[in-house]
């Protein structure tokens, strides 16, 4: 990570925190339910206004983007 001298347990794991929290929320805000069609008659795989990049962060990290492909319904995030 390029610092100098390891932190601490508790601050090692409050950047792991807040790095997981910033994921999950570019997993499942980005993509709203009902955003993914998959109409191949039509040729169109989302609807594109209910997809939106999401900017989040926290003290040590920031993010904007969003997730490439839409929320599996059979697999939900676990941990949340």
């Amino acid at each position: 990570m390029g610092l100098a001298v390891q932190p601490d347990h508790d601050g090692r794991y409050d950047v792991a925190d807040e790095y997981m929290e910033l994921v999950y929320q570019l997993w499942e805000a980005s993509w709203e339910d009902g955003a993914v069609l998959r109409d191949k008659a039509n040729r169109v795989f989302a609807d594109p206004s209910k997809i939106r990049p999401e900017t989040s962060g926290g003290a040590r990290r920031s993010g904007r983007g969003l997730r490439r492909a839409g929320r599996n319904p059979r697999q939900p995030v676990q941990g949340r």
